[in-house]
């Protein structure tokens, strides 16, 4: 059994008054709704939801202050007019100077669509959240979107915790009784088989209350032997 003269090298060094620990869950859970917002961002959501993000959040903004706004839309064009662009009828294009664009899919062109334009008009602003929110986000709000993200991040935070509290509340308790640095310490015969690991040779003891017998650990059990056993 190995045991380590002189101080530690943080002796002296109490703990921080901050909930270092809690401080940390919380910063994990936040990173973890960016995590999953970017995820759901690259992997789940259609090329158009990402397009219109912007569209999408800043129109309940824009209509606090005013009615309607300028918007370029993605429009389908048909030989009975214009429409916007859905998107079982689009797929991302990257032109030949590298600028990424949408295309007509070939089953959109079969059922008799043109071509694609960008057109910029001014709309209603409610209107424009309202018709996004229908035809290209399928009837779901921004805080339906922002629900997996958020619900991973209380997730993450509520394991974070468990972990966290304890931690701080040692970390309290350092603070207000002090830490050893180094010598003799009171413990039970449990907490000291624990920390010895010890499965040699037991001592029963004395005490009742003890419940149990100290060991020392194996490998030190041969030495502790051959000292007991007298010179001949």
């Amino acid at each position: 059994m190995k045991q380590k003269w002189g101080r530690e090298d943080d002796a002296g060094e109490f703990p921080s008054d901050r909930a270092v620990w809690t401080i940390g869950a919380f910063c994990v859970a936040l990173l973890s709704v960016f995590a999953i917002v970017g995820y759901r961002y690259m992997r789940v959501w259609t090329p158009l939801q990402r397009h219109y993000l912007t569209t999408y959040v800043g129109t309940p903004v824009a209509a606090a202050f005013r009615t309607d706004g300028g918007y370029t839309l993605l429009m389908v064009v048909t030989r009975k007019g214009t429409r916007l662009a859905l998107d079982n009828e689009v797929e991302p294009f990257v032109t030949e100077k590298g600028e990424n664009t949408f295309a007509l899919t070939e089953v959109a062109m079969k059922t008799g669509d043109l071509k694609l334009e960008w057109q910029r008009a001014r709309y209603n602003n409610a209107q424009l959240h309202e018709f996004l929110g229908h035809w290209i986000y399928q009837d779901q709000t921004l805080t339906d979107l922002a629900k997996p993200a958020l619900w991973g991040g209380l997730g993450a935070l509520l394991v974070g915790l468990i972990v966290a509290i304890p931690k701080d509340a040692a970390r309290g308790r350092i603070r207000k009784h002090g830490r050893r640095l180094k010598g003799p310490e009171l413990v039970t015969v449990r907490a000291f088989n624990r920390r010895n690991r010890s499965d040699g040779i037991g001592f029963l003891q004395q005490d009742p209350a003890a419940c149990g017998m100290a060991r020392t650990p194996a490998r030190c059990a041969a030495r502790l032997g051959a000292q007991m056993v007298p010179d001949a």
